[in-house]
């Protein structure tokens, strides 16, 4: 039995990937924002990605209670956001979607790799086709300039 990290795990691919892993016997860890949406889940972490303190505080959770995990899916990610809305800042100032779709995963990444066999990333297909033109202005806030 493969014990499995997905991320993202309460919409979309992820639900369908987690589902599709338990029911072939893997042992799946399903991360989410919302705990309600993973009562379903009997081994779930409950993390915001867009706050990288909330990563750590995830990684330092499976750190703590898992010796090793075979796969770790990075699939949670934020979408381009309702039309209009401008660009929208992360709790720790890093614009929304680079923080979550691309950080988020990174960091994760980086603090399970000890005890990780294999990362996995997906990438959104709604991610990949967002314009990049003015990301080098959004990467950090006016803060951090």
């Amino acid at each position: 039995m493969r014990t499995i990290l997905v991320t993202g795990a309460t919409s979309g691919l992820g639900l369908e990937l987690a589902n599709r892993l338990m029911q072939a016997g893997d042992r799946v860890i399903a991360h989410g924002r919302d705990p309600d949406k993973l009562r379903d889940f009997p081994d779930r972490v409950v993390a915001d990605l867009a706050e990288l303190r909330q990563v750590d505080r995830l990684a330092d959770e499976v750190l703590g209670n898992h010796e090793s995990i075979d796969v770790l899916v990075n699939n949670a990610g934020v979408g381009g956001g309702a039309p209009g809305t401008g660009r929208e800042l992360s709790a720790d100032g890093i614009e929304l979607r680079f923080a979550v779709n691309y950080l988020a995963g990174y960091h994760l990444a980086r603090r399970l790799l000890p005890i990780t066999g294999r990362v996995v990333n997906q990438a959104h297909d709604r991610a990949a086709r967002r314009r990049l033109r003015d990301l080098s202005d959004s990467l950090i806030a006016e803060r951090l300039s």
